[in-house]
């Protein structure tokens, strides 16, 4: 996975040496992208596009089978994983968990 930087800084900074010796401007930019600061963000998966969701036929509404609450599509956790070959997981009576 690629580092997530901050692009609106960047382009300021890139502003700046174009503004400068022509020679030394591909490797100015160059130098900037690689020591740019890296972001502090964490991935998450969209519940939409999470395995452990499953409708609930309510309002739009789905179950997070793992976290056991109500959620809707565009909402999203760090605990999620995303869906990969339709496999879904299902909660069984007994409260063990399945694929």
């Amino acid at each position: 996975m690629g580092r997530l930087i901050d692009a609106d800084v960047l382009k300021d900074k890139v502003k700046l040496i174009l503004n400068g010796n022509k020679r030394m401007k591909a490797y100015a930019i160059y130098a900037e992208i690689e020591t740019a600061q890296t972001m502090d963000a964490v991935q998450v998966v969209r519940c939409g596009d999470c395995r452990y969701i499953r409708p609930t036929g309510i309002n739009g509404l789905y179950e997070c089978v793992r976290m056991q609450l109500a959620t809707k599509k565009d909402e999203f956790c760090s605990r999620g994983e995303r869906k990969g070959d339709g496999v879904w997981i299902v909660r069984h009576i007994d409260g063990k968990m399945s694929q």
